[in-house]
């Protein structure tokens, strides 16, 4: 049932100010804080709670252990990019409660949040969603490796940093061509809807990334 017309445009400090409706006060608050962050890097910012990447948040772990592990090349993008927030206040619904999420950010483009789900973030729309799709990518096969029961293999640090580097050169044009991928396939499954210049951010922030949790071969 989410269709343009359901969606808002929201000031800094809540207020609607295009679409009908309240503003869900969790969302706001996690999205506030961290786009005052850095205005740029955190241009976009996208929180899910997909099921793969949200079950890495659901284990326990050493302390100063990570949940995500640099086991596939998906999880190589991440590296040294995604950080853990191992507290779990409940739903935030304060201003202090975004800001310590977002501090826990850590000037990272991903957290992992105990007990509740991921956040991604990025400079574009289609960056932001990019890493989004690839982060659930990642914690689904290390979740499937898990569940073999054998040990994980872990890839070395220096290859995982030059792995993490190349992909980020090759971003930009990969996120952009794989976002309007998405968007033509919206088209194709869901047909065209009423305005079709809100299509560019229903497809980014909503359609598609709800479409993740099916997660379709591809």
């Amino acid at each position: 049932e989410v269709t343009p017309d359901k969606l808002l445009k929201v000031a800094h400090d809540g207020t609607v100010l295009a679409g009908r409706g309240n503003c869900e006060i969790s969302a706001f608050e996690i999205h506030r804080a961290i786009h005052d962050l850095d205005p740029r890097r955190y241009a976009v910012v996208l929180h899910t709670h997909m099921p793969y990447a949200t079950a890495l948040c659901c284990v326990a772990t050493k302390s100063e252990e990570h949940p995500l592990k640099m086991c596939n090349q998906n999880s190589l993008r991440f590296y040294d990019d995604v950080a853990y927030d191992p507290v779990y206040h409940g739903l935030v619904c304060e201003e202090d409660e975004g800001n310590r999420l977002a501090k826990a950010m850590d000037n990272k483009l991903a957290l992992l949040h105990r007990n509740h789900g991921v956040i991604v973030c990025g400079a574009t729309v289609a960056e932001a969603f990019d890493d989004l799709y690839y982060l659930e990518r990642a914690a689904m096969i290390q979740v499937l490796a898990a569940s073999t029961g054998q040990e994980l293999l872990l890839v070395d640090d220096a290859t995982a940093k030059a792995t993490k580097e190349a992909t980020d050169s090759l971003k930009p044009h990969y996120a952009k061509a794989h976002l309007d991928a998405w968007k033509r396939e919206m088209r194709r499954s869901e047909g065209t809807w009423p305005s079709e210049n809100w299509l560019p951010v229903l497809a980014a922030s909503m359609i598609a990334l709800t479409t993740l949790f099916v997660l379709r071969s591809r």
